[in-house]
């Protein structure tokens, strides 16, 4: 299962890292802003994907519908605290909201959620024979 984590403070880029890395998450990518996860996001497909509201440049909210159009089967978190903007604006192509600060039991729980949905894409996948 593939991560991308898009935090704009490093600090939290490399706990959600560790948090995942912990329940097995072997590739995980790290992005600053929305700008740079695109990017990412042309080169690697995603399974999970964490990702902050307010970030410089391309923030969270604008970058969220560009990565659902890209990856329709990822799950998509939002974590930011700055849950509250999420009230009235559009965030259907999100899967969850997390708040900061976060559990990292929640997150744990995220990641080993998406990794039993990968699993069972891979096998749905595989009864074709692909």
């Amino acid at each position: 299962m593939r991560v991308l984590i898009v935090d704009d403070e490093p600090g939290v880029r490399e706990l959600l890292a560790a948090a995942l890395e912990a329940v097995g998450c072997d590739q995980i990518d790290l992005a600053e802003d929305g700008e740079h996860a695109l990017g990412l996001t042309m080169e690697h497909r995603y399974d999970l994907v964490t990702l902050d509201i307010r970030m410089p440049g391309l923030s969270g909210l604008e970058t969220l519908p560009m990565i659902r159009h890209a990856m329709p089967r990822a799950v998509i978190a939002i974590v930011s605290a700055y849950t509250a903007d999420t009230l009235d604006i559009d965030v259907s192509d999100a899967d969850v909201i997390i708040g900061k600060p976060f559990e990292l039991n929640i997150v744990m729980t995220l990641a080993q959620l998406a990794q039993e949905l990968f699993d069972i894409q891979q096998s749905i996948h595989a009864l074709s024979g692909e």
